[in-house]
């Protein structure tokens, strides 16, 4: 299984949200699993409701960030000292 953010709210984003299409497209017509989610539900919440919930083999986070935490729809998701542990 595959888990993939795309937010969606800038030029940055934007582009990082539909060139992962590609990834999406691909891992369908392999029949691998792929959870995607976009725009407004990649959100801190969701993520870590998810991420505890299933056990994705591989997981891609779309987005800005820093060298502590990395971002989803303007709000942070994954931060050191907080939830880099899911």
């Amino acid at each position: 299984m595959i888990f993939i953010t795309r937010p969606n709210y800038d030029p940055t984003t934007n582009y990082l949200y539909h060139w992962s299409k590609e990834i999406i497209d691909q891992a369908n017509k392999r029949n691998i699993k792929i959870i995607d989610f976009e725009g407004a539900k990649v959100t801190k919440n969701n993520v870590e409701k998810l991420l505890k919930k299933e056990f994705p083999r591989f997981i891609i986070f779309n987005g800005h960030g820093s060298s502590d935490c990395i971002l989803g729809q303007k709000e942070v998701i994954i931060k050191s000292g907080d939830n880099e542990g899911l």
